[in-house]
């Protein structure tokens, strides 16, 4: 009896033993799981950000837009002007040592259409979604601070916009088309919103106007790939005599329409 109680005891003594171990092993902290891989975020186009990026040995200064910039032209009297699809038009002067900021315009409650700027620099008229033409005096912007010299207010939304006189002419003639027509409306820059003109040369609307003032020659594309050309208002905006063709059929004008593509510039 003595031995069988001597050996329950030792079996009670063992496991009590047993449990104490496993208890020691579950005293202190948890082991702390490895923290996963964060993935690495990549920039769609990265390698093509990273190309434009200006690589030049000097960085001097920058000229700013709150907003996108939409247009940029230089008028032969040295003034650099641009414009941001806020409609913000800024004007700066090309100084020997660099470029000067010269004014800033709010120019329009919408997005700037065009900006264009007269063959004598002295001029510049801009368009845009709030149906209005205005005109500014390019030059004189240094010595008055006047916002503009004349606002045209239109019944469309106006298009592209030329200027299509000579200089020294008598009237400011400006040609400005229609947004969603072929329609180029002729107006005096310096008068009324009446045109003076309408030409219906056009079925789509109107991609460009350019003019060249040496010959008195105004050129206009739409976005069917249709181009024609015309004179300023002394010849009463006609065909124009002084160009080495008569018929399109002559040229490789057609070649637009053929292949349906519309011509966006025109230098």
């Amino acid at each position: 009896m003595a031995d069988e109680e001597n050996r329950r005891k030792r079996g009670l003594d063992a496991a009590d033993k047993s449990d104490d171990e496993e208890e020691d092993e579950m005293i202190g902290p948890m082991p702390v799981l490895p923290p996963k891989a964060k993935k690495k975020r990549v920039l769609e186009f990265e390698k093509v950000y990273l190309g434009n990026i200006p690589s030049a040995e000097s960085y001097e200064k920058s000229f700013m837009h709150r907003d996108l910039i939409t247009h940029i032209l230089v008028t032969v009297t040295e003034f650099l002007i641009t414009a941001s699809c806020d409609g913000h038009v800024k004007f700066w002067k090309k100084e020997d040592d660099g470029v000067e900021f010269v004014k800033h315009f709010k120019a329009h409650l919408g997005v700037i259409h065009c900006i264009a700027a007269s063959a004598d620099g002295q001029v510049l008229c801009s368009t845009a979604d709030d149906k209005s033409l205005k005109v500014f005096d390019v030059v004189n912007l240094c010595f008055f601070p006047l916002d503009m010299i004349n606002m045209l207010r239109l019944d469309y939304i106006p298009g592209q916009c030329e200027w299509i006189f000579p200089p020294g002419a008598a009237v400011a003639a400006v040609a400005c088309s229609e947004k969603e027509t072929g329609v180029i409306h002729v107006y005096d820059g310096r008068g009324t919103s009446t045109a003076l003109h309408t030409l219906n040369l056009h079925t789509k609307p109107v991609t460009f106007i350019k003019y060249n003032a040496v010959y008195d020659v105004a050129v206009s594309a739409d976005e069917a790939g249709m181009v024609e050309y015309w004179s300023g208002i002394k010849r009463d905006l006609q065909f124009p005599k002084n160009v080495d063709f008569e018929f399109k059929t002559d040229t490789d004008l057609f070649e637009f329409i053929m292949v349906s593509n519309a011509i966006i510039f025109l230098k």
